[in-house]
């Protein structure tokens, strides 16, 4: 949810602090990439999205996941714990789109960081 909270901020910083060092993140349509790669590319993404220009969006349906909403919220969290590692699963909602989004968690030095994300099906 403090993940979510940071995107529909633009909080980048706040984004990054719950990202792992070695971690992949979902990018755009389909792309996984470095926390570092995330840094670099997310302020202009976000410029974009914020100009409303209707160009970032993609024109094939099964690219558009919550990384083309301004805001958004998770909804129906499911979340399984095996020792230091976690699996997070909740539906991502934002007007009529619904998809899930998947969450890799590692738990280091007591704080659980993200070390994967990734969109379902939309």
């Amino acid at each position: 949810m403090q993940y979510q909270d940071a995107r529909n901020r633009f909080d980048l910083e706040r984004l990054l602090s719950l990202l792992h060092e070695k971690g992949e993140f979902t990018f755009q349509c389909g792309m996984q990439v470095s926390k570092n790669r995330l840094k670099e590319m997310l302020p202009g993404f976000w410029e974009e999205l914020k100009s409303g220009d209707s160009a970032v969006i993609p024109l094939v349906h099964e690219c558009i996941n919550g990384d083309y909403y301004h805001t958004g919220r998770l909804n129906n969290p499911q979340v399984e714990i095996h020792n230091d590692t976690a699996l997070a699963t909740a539906l991502f909602t934002k007007g009529v789109c619904r998809v899930l989004l998947n969450v890799a968690l590692l738990r280091e030095d007591g704080r659980w960081l993200i070390t994967r994300t990734e969109w379902g099906e939309s």
